[in-house]
Order: structure tokens, then C-alpha cells, then sequence
């Protein structure tokens, strides 16, 4: 029975995987459509480098905060 649990968690997981990879394909294609190949691209780059510096400014947070980097300043 548990088997079963994991085994069905694994196969939604993996679907829900497929289905953002097929979202973000198909999102992907509808801007090349309304802005062109260009600008899609450079969209896109700008969209994953502020995703990258969010990320790395929540990182580096929750580690000051853990750390408790304002005792030494």
C-alpha cells in the first residue's frame, strides 16, 4: 500500500514536470509569435537573470539572518 502511495506520487511529480515543460514551450512560441524571435530571447534572458539575482538575494539573506551576520558589523 505504501508502495502504491509513493509509486503514484512519483508518476504526479513527474507529469506535473512534463506539463511545465510543455507550458513554458508553448508560452515560449506565443511571444515569437506577437514580438518576434529577437526579442523573445532577450525577454527571456532578462526574465531568468532577475529569477537568478531574486534567488541569490534570498539565499544570501536567509543566510546573514541565520548567521547573524549584523552581530559583527
Amino acid at each position: 500500500m505504501i508502495m502504491d502511495t509513493a509509486n503514484n506520487e512519483l508518476q504526479l511529480t513527474v507529469f506535473r514536470n512534463w506539463g511545465f515543460l510543455f507550458f513554458f514551450a508553448g508560452a515560449t512560441f506565443h511571444c515569437i509569435d506577437f514580438i518576434g524571435t529577437e526579442k523573445t530571447l532577450e525577454w527571456g534572458m532578462g526574465q531568468f537573470f532577475l529569477a537568478a539575482i531574486i534567488l541569490a538575494s534570498l539565499f544570501w539573506i536567509r543566510k546573514a539572518i541565520r548567521k547573524k551576520v549584523w552581530n559583527y558589523l
